[in-house]
């Protein structure tokens, strides 16, 4: 199934207009909705702000909800001005954590210490299908990777400075911690969001203005995909519901639920 991930019920606004809620839950900070849209169930995921929200929703929702697939949607900054202007679509080529620094303990900049990398790239059908969407909205549209940190950046030294040292496009806070998990977990992952401001010193007044407008090319985008994506989810759920009717042994697509259920 596939999980859409936002930082509030704004960021999805325009998804859940076209979705009937099925089921609701919370846990912790965590809003989980079970949707219909257009008879295509998925999960719609309100984390609330910070990293760990970020972290702590989506491994609930792997373990228990066995997502497959994990789509980020909302708003998110530009850090170039000309080539990612306001109003048009990001879709994310990778992720990064711009604020992970253990170069003092001799790791090179960004990468988590249990890690090897620090770019998490994005899954390759995702992203086809992410700019296929777009561009069959006529949307303007760029791709880059998206730096995370659990900072909003309003400072245009800031912004120049993030960017020099990660070769980043866009701003979030979401993105590369969602990045982390799916590359430690094998889960295909994709980040789609409307640029809403810039990283300088009006990035508040910017998206105040324009977020809103940002969530809603985002989400369009993220309904443009959600047919042809959810066919083959669908039917791997089926299977899984008649396995676990009949007491047969199944696996969570993602292969979490066996191996965490002490936990949970």
């Amino acid at each position: 199934m596939i999980g859409i991930l936002a930082y509030s019920y704004s960021d999805v606004a325009t998804i859940m207009e076209n979705a009937t809620i099925v089921n609701q839950s919370k846990i912790g900070n965590v809003t989980y909705y079970l949707v219909n849209i257009n008879g295509n169930k998925v999960y719609v995921i309100i984390v609330g702000a910070g990293k760990v929200n970020v972290a702590s929703g989506l491994m609930y929702a792997l373990v228990k909800l066995c997502i497959k697939r994990v789509i980020v949607v909302g708003n998110a900054a530009s850090l170039n001005e000309e080539e990612y202007p306001i109003g048009s679509v990001a879709i994310a080529s990778g992720s990064l954590e711009w604020d992970v620094n253990y170069i003092n303990l001799g790791y090179p900049a960004n990468v988590v210490p249990q890690n090897t990398v620090s770019l998490y790239p994005v899954d390759s059908t995702l992203f086809k299908e992410a700019l296929e969407a777009a561009n069959g909205l006529g949307y303007q549209t760029n791709s880059g990777v998206f730096a995370s940190g659990d900072t909003f950046v309003a400072s245009a030294a800031q912004a120049d400075q993030i960017e020099t040292a990660t070769d980043s496009d866009f701003l979030d806070v979401e993105t590369g911690v969602v990045g982390q998990i799916a590359y430690e977990y094998n889960i295909p992952y994709i980040s789609i969001k409307g640029i809403s401001n810039y990283a300088t010193e009006t990035a508040q007044a910017d998206y105040n203005t324009n977020r809103e407008t940002a969530n809603n090319l985002a989400n369009r985008v993220v309904l443009n995909m959600i047919e042809s994506l959810n066919e083959e989810n669908n039917l791997l759920c089926n299977t899984m519901n008649t396995q676990r009717n009949t007491n047969q042994v199944y696996a969570c697509p993602c292969n979490l639920r066996n191996s965490w259920n002490f936990f949970f």
